[in-house]
């Protein structure tokens, strides 16, 4: 079984891309997933797609910082550039949940589940 639960941040609002592709709805969009402290702390970056959501009214919501679980399959591909290779970590997204934002002080969204479910 391929089951992946994450909790990070949207890295930049100019990852979030929605579109259609073959008559099909698909949210495109980056997070980043922190664990550690203080000098051991690390960060991983995923590529999330959804395919199947209603994305256009949930994407106004996914801007940098923005705190998101998401739930789904991850896989890896590795490319080459400039003579190193790199390893991609892409997250196949069954569910999408905003949880958090950027300023925690202030009110979040409501979580908007029921909407994304593929």
């Amino acid at each position: 079984m391929n089951l992946v639960a994450l909790v990070g941040r949207i890295t930049g609002d100019d990852k979030v891309r929605v579109g259609e592709h073959d008559g099909r709805h698909v949210l495109n969009f980056d997070i980043a997933v922190n664990w550690g402290w203080g000098d051991s702390e690390k960060t991983a970056f995923f590529s999330c797609t959804q395919w199947g959501a209603k994305p256009f009214g949930v994407a106004q919501y996914l801007t940098k910082g923005k705190q998101v679980a998401v739930h789904g399959e991850v896989s890896m591909e590795s490319r080459e550039h400039g003579g190193k290779t790199y390893t991609d970590l892409k997250v196949d997204v069954r569910n999408l949940e905003l949880i958090g934002n950027r300023d925690e002080a202030a009110p979040s969204q409501p979580p908007v589940s029921d909407l994304l479910q593929a």
